[in-house]
C-alpha cells in the first residue's frame, strides 16, 4: 500500500510523523484544562486516523530484509503455502496460525492480520482504562522505544504480549483474562515471564519490599557475571536464536551489563515509585500492573548479558507506557496537570526518537 515510499526510509518515516502527532498532541495539552471533556474528546478523532493509519503503515510494509524477521516468516509462509516446508515450532498456537494462514490468505493479509492482532489490543486497553483520554495511552504505546521492531521483526513475541494486553482489558473478568494469557503463551513461550508476574502480583502487593528486590538485582547480576544466563540457558531458545547462549549472535547485539537499558527501565520504575509510595495512589488496577512489570523488568536485570537482551526486556517495557501515563490521567496530583502530561509524552517519545533515529 505504501510501496511508492523508499524501502530505506520506510522506518524512519514512521518516527517522523509520530513526531508531529507527540507535537500536535502536546500543544493541543498546552492550551487546554484535563477536565474539558469536549476538548479532549477532539483528540479522539486524530486517535482513530492514527489508529488505522498504523496498522496500515505497518501492516502493509513491503516484504523486504530490511524488517528482520519478517522476511524468515515470509519465507516460511511461502514454503508452508506451497506444501514444501511444514512450519514446526514450540510456540503451538503461532505454528497452527501460520498454517492456516498460508491456505487461506495472501503474505500481505497475513502480515495485516497479525499487526492488527499486534495493534487493536492496545487501543482496546486504552479505551477501557483511560475512557475519553484514550488517545494519550494509545500514542505512549505505538510511540514506544520498541513498538515498531515488535511488529515489523520480533513477530511473535509482539502478538504475545499484546494479547497479553488484551488480557489486561478483562481484568475485572479474571476467566477470561486468564484464557488470554494461556493463548499469549501458545503465540510465544516467553511471556511466561510477565504471566508468571501477574499471578505473583495477585497474591503478593507490597510494592516497597518489591521495589527493594530490583535495587538489590542490580548488583546481584553485576556480581554473578553469567551465571544467570547459563542457569536459563535453553529456557529462551526461541528455535533460531538462543537468546542466552553465546552463539547466533547477530552484527546488532551489545552484549554485557546494559546500563542503558536500566536507565530507560528506570523511567518506569521510578514512575511506580512516585505515585505508588509517594503519592499513594494505590488504585488496584495500577498496583498489579506496576508490581507485574517490576517482577518481570527483575527478571532481565538478572539475565542482561545474554545475547537479545533487549527481547528479554520487552518482556517488561511492553508495560511501561500505561505504567508511566496511567496515573496521570487517573488522579488529579498538580494545578498544571495538562502541562505534566504533556511534558511525560514529549520526554517519553523523544527517548524513542533519539535512540532510532538521531542516535541511529
Amino acid at each position: 500500500m505504501f510501496d511508492f515510499l523508499p524501502i530505506f526510509y520506510y522506518t524512519t518515516i514512521y518516527f517522523h510523523v509520530l513526531l508531529l502527532i507527540m507535537l500536535g498532541l502536546c500543544v493541543h495539552l498546552l492550551s487546554i484544562n484535563l477536565q474539558n471533556l469536549k476538548a479532549i474528546n477532539m483528540t479522539g478523532v486524530l486517535g482513530y486516523l492514527v489508529l488505522i493509519w498504523v496498522i496500515l503503515y505497518m501492516g502493509t510494509r513491503p516484504d523486504s530484509p530490511q524488517f528482520g524477521d519478517s522476511y524468515f516468516y515470509a519465507h516460511s509462509f511461502r514454503m508452508e503455502q506451497l506444501g514444501l516446508v511444514s512450519y514446526k515450532s514450540k510456540d503451538f498456537v503461532f505454528s497452527n496460525f501460520l498454517k492456516f494462514s498460508a491456505q487461506t490468505m495472501t503474505l500481505q493479509q497475513f502480515f495485516l492480520l497479525i499487526d492488527v492482532i499486534y495493534i487493536v489490543p492496545c487501543f482496546l486497553f486504552a479505551k477501557k482504562h483511560f475512557k475519553n483520554y484514550w488517545f494519550y495511552a494509545f500514542f505512549m504505546f505505538i510511540g514506544s522505544f520498541s513498538f515498531w521492531s515488535y511488529g515489523v521483526n520480533g513477530l511473535r513475541n509482539g502478538i504475545a504480549t499484546s494479547i497479553f494486553i488484551l488480557a489486561l482489558t478483562f481484568y475485572d473478568r479474571k476467566l477470561i483474562c486468564y484464557a488470554l494469557m494461556f493463548l499469549a503463551f501458545g503465540f510465544h513461550s516467553s511471556v511466561i515471564i510477565p504471566v508468571v508476574g501477574f499471578v505473583m502480583a495477585t497474591f503478593y502487593r507490597n510494592t516497597r519490599i518489591l521495589l527493594i528486590g530490583w535495587l538489590l538485582l542490580i548488583p546481584i547480576s553485576l556480581a554473578s557475571g553469567g551465571f544467570w544466563e547459563g542457569l536459563f540457558s535453553g529456557f529462551m531458545d526461541d528455535g533460531r536464536t538462543t537468546y542466552l547462549g553465546s552463539a547466533n549472535v547477530d552484527n546488532q547485539t551489545v552484549r554485557g551489563f546494559r546500563w542503558d537499558f536500566i536507565v530507560y527501565s528506570a523511567m518506569g520504575i521510578f514512575a511506580g515509585y512516585y505515585f505508588i509510595l509517594k503519592q499513594k495512589f494505590t488504585e488496584k488496577f495500577y498496583v498489579h500492573l506496576f508490581n507485574t512489570f517490576l517482577t518481570a523488568n527483575g527478571f532481565w536485570i538478572l539475565v542482561i548479558r545474554a545475547n537479545y537482551s533487549n527481547r528479554i526486556a520487552y518482556l517488561s517495557w511492553f508495560l511501561m507506557a500505561p505504567v508511566i501515563i496511567y496515573p496521570l490521567v487517573k488522579m488529579k496530583f498538580w494545578k498544571n496537570q495538562n502541562m505534566i502530561l504533556a511534558a511525560t509524552i514529549a520526554v517519553y517519545y523523544m527517548f524513542t526518537y533519539f535512540m532510532l533515529v538521531i542516535k541511529g
